[in-house]
């Protein structure tokens, strides 16, 4: 018993000096260097060279592109697509080998917990 006991706190203080003399607060004081030092959040100390770039221009032809296509959208058909495949014969006792055989395709069911269990 006194062999285990002795064994146990052996690993603990061997664990416990891993890493001797380390300091935390160097760390600490590294890191609010580094906080201090890079204030900037967001892109507009960059604005004059994506502009210059022509960045800028593409992203609005690009939205504008992306908007006129969505105006022009039948929204009946849109919103009348049906992707549900139960039709299929899918079910959750379904096995594995059975639905990623035959296609690369991804079957959307939801996530339930109700039996029986297969």
């Amino acid at each position: 018993m006194r062999f285990s006991t002795l064994l146990s706190v052996s690993g603990l203080l061997s664990v416990a000096a891993a890493h001797p003399g380390h300091d935390i607060n160097e760390e600490i004081l590294e890191r609010r260097a580094f906080k201090s030092a890079t204030r900037r959040s967001d892109l507009g100390h960059c604005a004059d060279k994506l502009a210059a770039r022509g960045i800028e221009r593409r992203n609005m032809a690009r939205r504008v592109a992306t908007a006129n296509k969505l105006k022009r959208r039948n929204v009946d058909t849109a919103l009348g697509t049906d992707h549900n495949q139960t039709s299929k014969g899918y079910s959750l006792c379904t096995p594995e080998s059975t639905i990623f055989a035959s296609n690369n395709s991804c079957v959307l069911t939801p996530e339930v917990t109700n039996g029986p269990y297969c």
